[in-house]
């Protein structure tokens, strides 16, 4: 991150920051849940295996869907001439819209678990939110190349 003033490094800061909160911390408190608090219902049925493969047919796919969130949003940063929005702050948000993504992940699995009451279809979630946090996790590079990508520098 050489080319990056302060304001940005900070931004980047605030960024990771939030990341650790998203994919960190907030599964930890599910995990936490699952285990000692959130009780699963009592009557299960068949229809809940249903339900497991199409959440998790969405949580695997779901993050996916920030792509277009990204291209439409870049696209309306360009055109907009009087906006107080700068790169740096459209990539915390754009951030903020992918960490909401993975963390849905463990939420899907918490409802799995209320409705089926198998923890190992919750570690199924957990371990594909970890995937989705590896590959969303806030990097220095990411963030220069989306600075560049938005606005190249000298202009």
């Amino acid at each position: 991150m050489n080319n990056i003033t302060k304001a940005q490094e900070k931004e980047y800061k605030k960024t990771k920051f939030l990341a650790m909160v998203f994919l960190i911390i907030a599964p930890l408190i599910y995990i936490l849940l699952v285990s000692f608090v959130i009780k699963p219902a009592a009557n299960f049925e068949p229809k809940q295996a249903f339900i497991f493969y199409m959440l998790i047919v969405i949580s695997i796919s779901q993050p996916m869907a920030y792509t277009f969130i990204e291209r439409i949003q870049i696209s309306n940063f360009k055109k907009s001439t009087i906006t107080s929005m700068t790169p740096e702050k459209l990539y915390t948000t754009l951030s903020i819209i992918k960490f909401a993504f993975v963390e849905s992940i463990y939420i899907y699995g918490i409802v799995d678990f209320m409705l089926s009451g198998d923890k190992f279809h919750y570690l199924i979630f957990v371990v594909i939110g970890l995937c989705w946090s590896a590959l969303v996790w806030p990097r220095g590079d990411k963030f220069e190349s989306f600075l560049m990508k938005v606005k190249p520098y000298g202009q």
